[in-house]
Protein backbone atom coordinates (compact mmCIF):
# COMPACT_ATOMS: atom_id res chain seq x y z
CA UNK A 1 0.00 0.00 0.00
CA UNK A 2 2.79 2.43 0.93
CA UNK A 3 4.62 1.59 -2.28
CA UNK A 4 1.63 2.57 -4.40
CA UNK A 5 1.02 5.72 -2.36
CA UNK A 6 4.62 6.96 -2.67
CA UNK A 7 4.80 6.01 -6.34
CA UNK A 8 1.61 7.95 -7.05
CA UNK A 9 3.01 10.91 -5.12
CA UNK A 10 6.16 10.78 -7.25
CA UNK A 11 4.13 10.73 -10.45
CA UNK A 12 1.91 13.54 -9.15
CA UNK A 13 4.97 15.67 -8.31
CA UNK A 14 6.43 15.10 -11.78
CA UNK A 15 3.17 16.33 -13.37
CA UNK A 16 2.90 19.31 -11.01
CA UNK A 17 3.89 22.68 -12.53
CA UNK A 18 7.41 23.85 -11.64
CA UNK A 19 6.26 27.29 -10.53
CA UNK A 20 4.29 25.88 -7.61
CA UNK A 21 7.23 23.93 -6.16
CA UNK A 22 9.57 26.82 -5.50
CA UNK A 23 10.84 28.24 -2.22
CA UNK A 24 11.77 31.91 -2.37
CA UNK A 25 15.41 32.48 -1.47
CA UNK A 26 15.93 36.03 -0.30
CA UNK A 27 19.04 35.47 1.77
CA UNK A 28 22.56 36.72 1.62
CA UNK A 29 25.90 35.47 2.87
CA UNK A 30 27.20 31.97 2.97
CA UNK A 31 27.48 29.02 5.27
CA UNK A 32 30.70 27.11 5.71
CA UNK A 33 30.94 24.04 7.87
CA UNK A 34 33.56 21.47 8.73
CA UNK A 35 32.72 18.07 10.16
CA UNK A 36 35.56 16.30 11.91
CA UNK A 37 38.13 17.84 9.60
CA UNK A 38 37.13 15.45 6.81
CA UNK A 39 34.12 17.12 5.26
CA UNK A 40 33.95 20.75 4.33
CA UNK A 41 31.31 22.45 2.27
CA UNK A 42 30.30 25.94 1.30
CA UNK A 43 26.71 26.91 0.72
CA UNK A 44 26.15 30.04 -1.37
CA UNK A 45 22.42 30.52 -1.77
CA UNK A 46 21.24 32.83 -4.50
CA UNK A 47 20.84 36.35 -3.12
CA UNK A 48 17.52 36.63 -4.86
CA UNK A 49 15.69 34.01 -6.73
CA UNK A 50 14.09 30.74 -5.99
CA UNK A 51 15.10 27.27 -4.89
CA UNK A 52 13.31 24.61 -6.94
CA UNK A 53 12.28 21.72 -4.66
CA UNK A 54 10.58 19.61 -7.34
CA UNK A 55 13.66 17.42 -8.10
CA UNK A 56 14.19 16.82 -4.38
CA UNK A 57 10.57 15.76 -3.85
CA UNK A 58 10.70 13.45 -6.89
CA UNK A 59 13.89 11.77 -5.64
CA UNK A 60 12.53 11.51 -2.10
CA UNK A 61 9.25 9.90 -3.17
CA UNK A 62 11.03 7.45 -5.49
CA UNK A 63 13.34 6.44 -2.62
CA UNK A 64 10.37 6.04 -0.30
CA UNK A 65 8.56 3.98 -2.98
CA UNK A 66 11.48 1.60 -3.24
CA UNK A 67 11.78 1.34 0.55
CA UNK A 68 8.07 0.65 0.92
CA UNK A 69 8.23 -1.98 -1.83
CA UNK A 70 11.16 -3.71 -0.16
CA UNK A 71 9.47 -3.69 3.25
CA UNK A 72 6.19 -4.93 1.72
CA UNK A 73 7.90 -7.88 0.03
CA UNK A 74 9.71 -8.83 3.23
CA UNK A 75 6.58 -8.54 5.39
CA UNK A 76 4.52 -10.57 2.89
CA UNK A 77 7.09 -13.38 2.98
CA UNK A 78 7.36 -13.26 6.79
CA UNK A 79 3.56 -13.51 6.98
CA UNK A 80 3.64 -16.66 4.83
CA UNK A 81 6.34 -18.18 7.03
CA UNK A 82 4.42 -17.38 10.21
CA UNK A 83 1.28 -19.00 8.81
CA UNK A 84 3.13 -22.27 8.33
CA UNK A 85 4.64 -22.02 11.81
CA UNK A 86 1.18 -21.41 13.23
CA UNK A 87 -0.02 -24.78 11.88
CA UNK A 88 3.07 -26.52 13.31
CA UNK A 89 4.82 -27.00 9.98
CA UNK A 90 7.92 -24.75 10.15
CA UNK A 91 9.89 -26.87 7.68
CA UNK A 92 7.30 -26.58 4.94
CA UNK A 93 8.84 -26.64 1.47
CA UNK A 94 7.77 -23.08 0.70
CA UNK A 95 9.52 -21.57 3.72
CA UNK A 96 12.98 -21.94 2.20
CA UNK A 97 11.70 -20.17 -0.92
CA UNK A 98 10.16 -17.42 1.22
CA UNK A 99 13.46 -16.93 3.04
CA UNK A 100 15.29 -16.86 -0.31
CA UNK A 101 12.99 -14.07 -1.53
CA UNK A 102 13.67 -12.11 1.67
CA UNK A 103 17.43 -12.62 1.21
CA UNK A 104 17.30 -11.46 -2.41
CA UNK A 105 15.27 -8.38 -1.43
CA UNK A 106 17.84 -7.48 1.22
CA UNK A 107 20.82 -8.05 -1.06
CA UNK A 108 19.20 -5.98 -3.82
CA UNK A 109 18.52 -3.31 -1.23
CA UNK A 110 22.19 -3.30 -0.27
CA UNK A 111 22.93 -2.07 -3.79
CA UNK A 112 19.86 0.07 -4.54
CA UNK A 113 19.34 1.87 -1.21
CA UNK A 114 22.72 3.68 -1.40
CA UNK A 115 22.02 4.60 -5.04
CA UNK A 116 18.69 6.20 -4.10
CA UNK A 117 20.24 7.93 -1.08
CA UNK A 118 23.09 9.22 -3.23
CA UNK A 119 20.59 10.49 -5.77
CA UNK A 120 18.80 12.46 -3.08
CA UNK A 121 22.15 13.81 -1.87
CA UNK A 122 23.12 14.88 -5.39
CA UNK A 123 19.79 16.65 -5.84
CA UNK A 124 20.28 18.51 -2.56
CA UNK A 125 23.84 19.50 -3.52
CA UNK A 126 22.72 20.77 -6.92
CA UNK A 127 19.60 22.49 -5.61
CA UNK A 128 21.39 24.34 -2.81
CA UNK A 129 24.54 24.91 -4.89
CA UNK A 130 26.84 23.40 -2.28
CA UNK A 131 30.42 23.48 -3.49
CA UNK A 132 33.30 21.20 -2.50
CA UNK A 133 31.01 18.27 -1.76
CA UNK A 134 30.39 15.08 -3.65
CA UNK A 135 28.54 11.84 -3.08
CA UNK A 136 30.26 8.48 -3.07
CA UNK A 137 28.42 5.20 -3.37
CA UNK A 138 29.15 1.98 -1.56
CA UNK A 139 27.23 -1.15 -0.76
CA UNK A 140 25.22 -1.23 2.44
CA UNK A 141 27.19 -3.90 4.24
CA UNK A 142 24.54 -4.47 6.92
CA UNK A 143 21.82 -5.30 4.39
CA UNK A 144 24.20 -7.46 2.35
CA UNK A 145 25.39 -9.40 5.40
CA UNK A 146 21.83 -9.86 6.67
CA UNK A 147 20.74 -11.09 3.23
CA UNK A 148 23.59 -13.61 3.13
CA UNK A 149 22.72 -14.89 6.61
CA UNK A 150 19.06 -15.30 5.64
CA UNK A 151 20.13 -17.11 2.46
CA UNK A 152 22.12 -19.54 4.64
CA UNK A 153 19.05 -19.91 6.88
CA UNK A 154 17.00 -20.72 3.76
CA UNK A 155 19.42 -23.58 3.07
CA UNK A 156 18.97 -24.83 6.63
CA UNK A 157 15.19 -24.75 6.20
CA UNK A 158 15.48 -26.61 2.89
CA UNK A 159 17.52 -29.33 4.58
CA UNK A 160 15.04 -29.36 7.50
CA UNK A 161 12.25 -29.92 4.98
CA UNK A 162 14.19 -32.82 3.45
CA UNK A 163 14.68 -34.40 6.89
CA UNK A 164 11.03 -33.85 7.78
CA UNK A 165 9.90 -35.56 4.56
CA UNK A 166 12.24 -38.50 5.28
CA UNK A 167 10.90 -38.92 8.80
CA UNK A 168 7.30 -38.64 7.60
CA UNK A 169 7.86 -41.22 4.84
CA UNK A 170 9.41 -43.78 7.22
CA UNK A 171 6.55 -43.53 9.69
Amino acid sequence: MGFVLFLLASVFISLFPKDNLVIPANVSGSLQATFGGTMEFKFDPPATGDIMIKPFLQALFMWMSFGALMVSVILFEVKRILKSVEVDNPFEKGNSKNLTVIAIALMAGSILVPIFEGGIGNVIIETLKISNMHISYSLDGNLLFTGILILILAGVFKYGNYLQEEVDSTL
